[in-house]
């Protein structure tokens, strides 16, 4: 406990030192999380920087190695750690440029078009068989590893569509002199399950505002 005080007391010089220190023996998660501490304290400091890099492309490295071999038995899996791989760089990018191969952007879009297809084919599958909720995330997904990919955002949308249950509270005939009461009663439930069931927590279902009831009544 007491290390740990005496680190996250310490300056950008000390923490770029346990960072190259960390770098060296192995632990680049380590390395980075110290060079990036260093940084959130003085962001302009060079060697700290200079360490973040030399971490996050340690990390890099090792990820697509990994990669890599999982991509012989399971590409799925290796799409998804594709993705997390980019997050993650996407995240660094405030403290460091994170390398990569210059082979790499062609693997990358190589593992994530096939995901894309398959996820994007069992879409159709789905869609094809009635099953619109199904589509709906199949193709959620394959959006997911390439954003644009073909027609997938006008498929997903026709799927939306047929996925969805609507529902519609009409109010009823109140039985007191306020013959508003049941118009009132209607809202304040319509108000309620408008937030209850708001994607994402029910992503298939709508509840009908005002509006669209008395559009149709």
């Amino acid at each position: 406990a007491a290390i740990s005080l005496a680190i996250g007391c310490a300056g950008p010089s000390k923490l770029t030192d346990k960072s190259e220190e960390k770098l060296a023996g192995g632990n680049a998660w380590g390395a980075w999380q110290l060079a990036a501490r260093a940084l959130d304290k003085e962001p302009g400091n060079p060697r700290a920087r200079a360490a973040a890099t030399a971490a996050g492309a340690s990390i890099a490295q090792d990820w697509q190695r990994r990669i890599r071999a999982l991509a012989e038995v399971d590409s799925m899996n290796a799409a998804e750690q594709v993705l997390e791989l980019s997050e993650f760089r996407e995240n660094a990018a405030r403290y460091a440029t994170i390398p990569v191969g210059a082979e790499w952007p062609e693997e990358e879009r190589t593992l994530r078009g096939t995901a894309a297809r398959l996820h994007y084919q069992r879409g159709l599958d789905a869609a094809n068989s009635d099953r619109p909720k199904k589509a709906c995330a199949e193709f959620a997904h394959a959006k997911r590893f390439v954003p644009g990919y073909r027609d997938v955002a006008k498929r997903a949308d026709r799927a939306l569509g047929e996925a969805l249950t609507r529902v519609a509270l009409l109010p009823f005939r109140a039985t007191s002199e306020d013959a508003s009461l049941g118009a009132e009663v209607a809202q304040a439930w319509r108000d309620n399950l408008l937030q209850d069931f708001a994607p994402p927590a029910a992503p298939f279902t709508r509840i009908l505002g005002e509006d669209a009831i008395e559009r149709v009544m």
